[in-house]
């Protein structure tokens, strides 16, 4: 067991598991990106709500460019218009 601590990183795009067995945050982001895309193409019209890791999620907004996720609170709702 590990612990990541904040100081241990400035944002998101900063943190890289694999010695831990883990995902680097830009394999993250990646796999993201993809089921993103699938849910566009899927349902463009439509309103999706996504759940997950604050970790995870928080990388791919700062990955969009919403800078002030970046350290998603638990609970906490953002919403993004998502146009690939």
């Amino acid at each position: 067991r590990f612990l990541i601590r904040q100081e241990d990183f400035d944002t998101r795009k900063d943190y890289d598991l694999r010695p831990y067995d883990g995902e680097c945050r830009d394999e993250v982001v990646g796999r993201q990106l993809e089921v993103l895309q699938e849910l566009y193409e899927k349902y463009p019209n439509d309103t999706i709500a996504l759940v997950g890791h604050g970790s995870s999620l928080g990388s791919l907004l700062v990955h969009l460019g919403d800078t002030k996720h970046h350290e998603m609170k638990m609970g906490e709702l953002v919403t993004v218009d998502y146009r690939p």
